[in-house]
């Protein structure tokens, strides 16, 4: 009895220093790498799993569980933090999309936390009309252990996914990473199994699932925070192997590269096709002769950029011109003549290419002006 007594203390504490550390090296992780959007999706995978450790560590170790009946601070935190694993699958998935160079867009990302956010206001909905649930669904208890099964299920297809993808991929990796992938991909399906165990365990009140679960999680955690052979940037590296790899079997061994690039040179600076808003990856490869897959592997390889950065680079650049070259001119005449389809689209980009905003960079440009008349 003293013995289980000493283990639960253990857990207790080990769940504790785990949230600590994780929130910690996840603000590193985020400040000290704030353009590195593969680092932002790590950093905050770990910062997520300490909210949900903490939550953890308080109901089931410090016996401060969440009053239900009433809507108050320490309810909407542990309803808050126990929804977050709905969003623990989705910030690895794009972690590992991110550092395989499989970027998609804010729309895109934003539909894996769709989940997320239905099933939280949900719950606080059902926790509030509780009786209105009572009557015509299910009671609000009977809700949260549901919400709490369906989570580990979808957090167990996203880690499905990544160690398939892992595992797919591993022949692509130097001996050295493909160890480490590898067995870190084996740690993740061992999460999966157990995970895939959990509603059947639940179901009959087995709480000691989710301990095993989230210290299966909090142990993958730590071997990354204090382990450097399992380091985030060892990922970050293998990441980048893969999106070489992928361009290993050249899709441009018939193409006449000079040939190609002269005519993208010329497509872009005298046509100006990049003013089309409409225009795509496979519309310019049509225009060049050439297929989506050769075009976009000549820009990644041989310019260096991807699609959307090499055209929203022309795109700038048109919108500099028309700024010194027509200071009546609205700036979002600008932004849709240069080629932009919205306002939020050209103001980011600008932004990421000069640094200020086209407005300021327009009253630089009459400051220089007055000062070269003076």
């Amino acid at each position: 009895m003293k013995g289980l007594v000493y283990f639960n203390h253990f857990l207790g504490l080990f769940f504790f220093s785990g949230s600590l550390a994780c929130f910690f090296y996840g603000l590193k992780l985020i400040f000290s790498n704030p353009r590195n959007s593969g680092i932002y999706f790590c950093g905050s995978i770990f910062i997520v799993s300490a909210f949900l450790f903490f939550e953890h560590y308080l109901s089931s170790y410090m016996n401060i569980p969440a009053n239900f009946s009433e809507l108050n601070f320490i309810t909407v935190f542990s309803l808050f933090s126990k929804n977050l694993k709905y969003v623990i699958g989705p910030l690895n998935f794009l972690f590992y999309k991110n550092i395989t160079s499989k970027k998609s867009n804010l729309l895109s990302s934003f539909f894996h936390f769709i989940p997320f956010i239905i099933i939280f206001i949900l719950i606080l909905f059902a926790m509030y009309y509780n009786p209105f649930f009572l009557k015509y669904f299910i009671d609000f208890n009977t809700l949260v252990k549901l919400s709490e099964i369906i989570s580990f299920i979808h957090m167990a297809v996203y880690f499905a996914y990544i160690s398939i993808e892992v595992f797919r991929c591993r022949k692509y990796y130097t001996s050295s990473l493909n160890r480490i992938l590898v067995n870190f991909s084996k740690i993740l399906i061992m999460i999966f199994a157990v995970i895939c165990f959990l509603p059947v365990f639940w179901y009959y009140g087995a709480k000691f699932v989710e301990d095993a679960v989230l210290f299966l999680i909090v142990s993958v955690l730590l071997i990354m925070i204090y382990v450097p052979a399992f380091d985030v940037y060892v990922f970050v590296a293998a990441g980048k192997e893969i999106a070489k790899a992928q361009y290993s079997k050249s899709h441009l061994s018939s193409v006449n590269l000079e040939d190609l690039g002269n005519k993208l040179e010329s497509i872009m600076q005298d046509e100006k096709i990049f003013c089309d808003e409409d225009l795509t990856l496979k519309r310019l490869a049509d225009n060049l002769n050439v297929t989506s897959h050769q075009l976009s592997e000549f820009l990644n390889v041989k310019i260096g950029k991807s699609f959307k950065s090499y055209v929203n680079g022309y795109r700038i650049r048109e919108a500099l011109f028309l700024i010194e070259s027509g200071r009546n001119r609205n700036i979002l005449n600008i932004a849709f003549s240069s080629g932009f389809n919205s306002k939020t689209a050209f103001y980011k980009a600008f932004i990421e290419e000069t640094g200020v905003t086209p407005t300021e960079y327009r009253k630089k440009q009459i400051k220089l002006s007055i000062n070269k008349l003076i």
